[in-house]
């Protein structure tokens, strides 16, 4: 063997025996200097070199926290960091180019153990090396050292001679396990990367002569996120393509970071398809679709969820984020659904907060607020559509579930052109429906408003003040012309026109035959109703609310009223407790020395009414207040009314007719304004009896019998009224408690000829009564007296007749009535002298009074009696003498 070759052999065996050796020792140099590096335990499981190709993988590697030495335990808790297979492979040719290309660079299965501790930092970063030498600062006075001249362009250019460029960057089999220590209660998150792929990567233009690409495959749970990217280097940047697509990402581990609320529970599956585009000073912009579906949000207290929906979408064409302008393509929202509390309050999805939950971690700035002169974003949407939605408005025992649909086009926030929407709100089997232009950027609305069958016992429920039952059943229904805001005529008012038609209500309380009301229709014609500066108004003055009825119809309406001695029996209007009833009052802010007081500002309106008509009304009355029970009413009521005014009352024709329930008729009619007018009342047959329980109560007397017929003109002038009112009293007999006794004591002759004395040829009292106000006088009206008491309506006017006759019949005023005694010849049945006047008076007062019966009673005198005696005396003297003239 030549010297030559054994020198070959000798070079070959030193090669053999350092590549054999080389893995062994790098993997030890490599784990204990990246343990010191990064204050770690690295462990490498194996080195496989492959120069020649410049190719070198790092086998099984681990880093776990903690001291740099190797354990020889292989439980000594989760790794930090790991991977079965690190390989990156380097071109050497394009060396020669002043070009690093990595051909490939690989790594299968990594596993990263990701936590944030309870301070809010993140553990891997404590894996980070951390340079131990301060920056130089250049000493006081004394120049900081430069460069040599022209050494930073040479140094510039010598840098931006090399390039770098990867050919194929893959990740397999990864996963990432995250958990959060400083939010209580947070699930810990298993990511799954199946894929990653780069391509052409170059951080030099020129190097590939296409742009780079990289793919991303993720998988969390059951979701998927694909990523694919473009980049490529331009002369002033880089320009990005990115497509995102994702499919089912879980957000339930999300919910405890929302801020200020606590969820129990939140559920969903977010997916995405996006495109985003970048240039480096030209471009910014994202396009695409953005979906959340199957979302439900429970929250303590209440099982269902809070909030939920099926599907909801946002798609953007384009979103400039250079520009500022979002232009919305469409939004979608089906299947939602919502707990309203009716009442007020936080709503129920942030009522009930968690004690630390969505909490920021400790260290965590709020966002600053953007600066006054930020340029503002502009926006539009072109399409937005809710369907099948649900408002759970939380009232009584069970939710009333009002269903939501909407759809609006060109909504835009700098526009000026209504954009169509149409609202339509579902609430058993009736709706309410707006559809119209909007306007967004000044507020306002013009279109119509319709009200098909709302049912009232669910209207009236929404709210949660009327407590269930009262309201039992009606329906409203309604259509009307609405323009309000920047659309109306008066920019700023509110103006509604239309027609309103409530069927067939019906509130009761617990006892119908206590409290009940309803009628069969009612409508109402609009002509206008102005509410001026709702929208963008001054608020400084009242507001004049104008209201212009064309006709108002109420068919058949009906009122059961019970009175009794604790007031009128009504049904529970509110279910507030006092407390909530009556909130204590919070003290007013005091005024700062010398500002002007300022008051309240409150609205004031004016009604006019074209017509009103009521037909077929009946009220029916029970009053417990008196024993035995009133009970009374008017059926049928009809009411007409012409050209009604207020506060100003004025009505130019009104008419009222009415049947008692004995068949007595009123009929009230005339016109009046606040200049004058004049009013008729007629009433006919008005049977007494049944308001005796009044009499009984309030006076000493009872009625027995009678009827009554009115007739009542009143004239109006401003400042007085002047009134004729003729009563007459039908078959009238009215009796006492105490008997006639008490009568002949008040009026000096018993109630059975009192009345008497009053009624006329056809059994009737006729009575009338004048009366004249003014300011300055007394008002006094004949209704008040009827509603007080009896007896000042009766005995009252009785009085003054009774006086008058029985001047006439027995002397002057205020003596007593009873008739003048008729004087009899002492003991005899013979008128004495002069008695012929007397009796021929009592026979005119008996042929003018039919009705007037009067018993003759002759009650013997002293005079009487002892004429008698003398007569008896006299004959008994006068037996013996006749019966000795016969004997002898």
């Amino acid at each position: 063997m030549t010297r030559r070759r054994r020198r070959w052999l000798v070079a070959l065996a030193i090669l053999v025996v350092l590549r054999a050796a080389l893995p062994a020792g790098l993997r030890v140099l490599l784990a204990s200097q990246a343990g010191k590096l990064l204050r770690a335990r690295v462990e490498i499981g194996d080195v496989d070199l492959a120069l020649l190709r410049g190719a070198i993988a790092l086998k099984d590697v681990v880093v776990r926290p903690g001291a740099t030495a190797p354990s020889s335990s292989s439980d000594s808790g989760p790794p930090l960091v790991a991977w079965k297979r690190f390989a990156v492979n380097v071109a050497w040719l394009p060396l020669f180019r002043k070009t690093v290309e990595l051909e490939s660079v690989e790594l299968d299965e990594p596993r990263l153990a990701l936590d944030r501790l309870a301070s809010g930092e993140i553990n891997l970063m404590a894996l980070v090396p951390k340079g131990d030498a301060p920056a130089t600062e250049p000493v006081e006075g004394q120049a900081p050292e430069r460069a040599p001249a022209g050494a930073e362009g040479a140094g510039a250019k010598a840098k931006a001679a090399w390039g770098v460029g990867v050919d194929y960057l893959a990740l397999r089999g990864g996963h990432i396990r995250f958990r959060d220590f400083a939010v209580r209660g947070v699930e810990p998150v298993d990511v799954a990367l199946p894929t990653i792929e780069v391509r052409d990567v170059a951080l030099r233009p020129g190097i590939y002569g296409r742009p780079a690409r990289a793919h991303l495959d993720v998988r969390v749970d059951e979701g998927r996120l694909r990523m694919n990217t473009q980049l490529r280097l331009i002369a002033h940047g880089v320009a990005v393509a990115t497509s995102l697509r994702a499919r089912r990402l879980p957000v339930r581990r999300t919910r405890l970071y929302v801020p200020k609320v606590g969820w129990r529970e939140l559920a969903g599956e977010l997916g995405a398809s996006v495109v985003h585009r970048f240039a480096t000073g030209g471009r910014h912009e994202v396009r695409g679709t953005v979906t959340l579906d199957d979302v439900a949000v429970r929250v303590p207290g209440v099982e269902e969820p809070a909030l939920k929906w099926k599907h909801f979408a946002v798609s953007v064409d384009p979103l400039d984020l250079l520009a500022q302008r979002a232009a919305v393509a469409s939004v979608e929202l089906a299947g939602a659904s919502v707990f309203v509390r009716p009442r007020g309050g936080e709503p129920l999805l942030v009522a009930a907060r968690a004690p630390n939950g969505g909490t920021p971690p400790a260290g965590t700035e709020p966002a600053s607020s953007p600066a006054a002169d930020a340029k503002p974003w502009r926006w539009s949407v072109a399409a937005v559509r809710v369907t099948d939605g649900r408002a759970r408005v939380l009232a009584g025992d069970a939710p009333t579930d009002v269903g939501v649909e909407l759809e609006a086009r060109g909504l835009s926030g700098d526009g000026d052109e209504p954009a169509p929407v149409r609202l339509a709100l579902r609430l058993g089997d009736g709706s309410l429906t707006a559809e119209g232009g909007l306007r967004v950027g000044r507020p306002g609305f013009a279109g119509s408003l319709t009200l098909d069958k709302l049912p009232l016992p669910e209207l009236a429920a929404l709210p949660g003040a009327l407590p269930p039952n009262v309201v039992q059943k009606g329906v409203v229904s309604a259509e009307l012309g609405v323009a309000a805001g920047s659309s109306a005529p008066v920019p700023g008012d509110v103006r509604v026109q239309g027609k309103i038609t409530v069927t067939d209500p019906w509130v009761a309380a617990a006892d119908p035959e206590e409290f009940a009301a309803g009628w069969s229709a009612l409508d109402v014609g609009i002509d206008e109703l102005d509410v001026p500066g709702v929208l963008g108004g001054d608020t400084t003055t009242a507001p004049q609310i104008g209201v212009r009825l064309a006709a108002v119809s109420l068919v058949e309406p009906y009122v059961q009223l019970t009175r009794t001695p604790e007031g009128l029996i009504l049904p529970p209007l509110s279910t507030a407790t006092a407390s909530e009833a009556n909130p204590a009052a919070a003290a007013p802010q005091p005024a700062p020395p010398g500002a002007p007081a300022v008051q309240p500002v409150g609205p004031s309106g004016d009604l006019a009414v074209e017509s009103l008509r009521l037909t077929r009304g009946r009220i029916f009355v029970t009053d417990r207040t008196v024993k035995p029970f009133f009970s009374g009413g008017l059926s049928p009521l009809d009411i007409d009314v012409k050209q009604l005014r207020w506060p100003a009352l004025a009505m130019e024709r009104v008419r009222v007719e009415a049947t008692s329930a004995t068949r007595g008729t009123l009929l009230v009619t005339g016109g009046f304004s606040p200049a004058g007018g004049q009013i008729e009342v007629n009433g006919k047959d008005i049977a007494l009896q049944p308001f005796n329980p009044y009499a009984t109560a309030y006076s000493p007397y009872s009625i027995s019998s009678g009827g009554l017929v009115v007739t009542t003109r009143a004239r109006f002038r401003k400042g007085r009224y002047d009134s004729t009112t003729a009563l007459k009293l039908l078959k009238f007999d009215l009796g006492g408690k105490e008997g006639d006794t008490l009568f002949a004591q008040q009026f000096g002759i018993p109630l059975s000829v009192a009345l008497a004395l009053l009624k006329d040829l056809q059994g009737n009292i006729g009575l009338d009564v004048a009366l004249a106000g003014d300011a300055q006088g007394t008002r006094f009206g004949l209704a008040s007296v009827v509603g007080q008491a009896l007896r000042k309506a009766l005995i009252g006017a009785l009085a003054s007749p009774l006086k008058l006759v029985g001047a006439a019949f027995g002397g002057g005023a205020g003596e007593s009535l009873a008739p003048v005694p008729i004087a009899f010849r002492r003991g005899r049945a013979e008128l004495a002298a002069g008695a012929e006047g007397a009796v021929a008076a009592l026979a005119r007062l008996l042929a003018s009074r039919p009705g007037l019966a009067v018993t003759l009673d002759a009650a013997p005198s002293v005079e009487d009696v002892r004429w008698l005696r003398e007569q008896a005396l006299r004959e008994e003297l006068a037996a013996p003498t006749r019966q000795l003239s016969s004997g002898g």
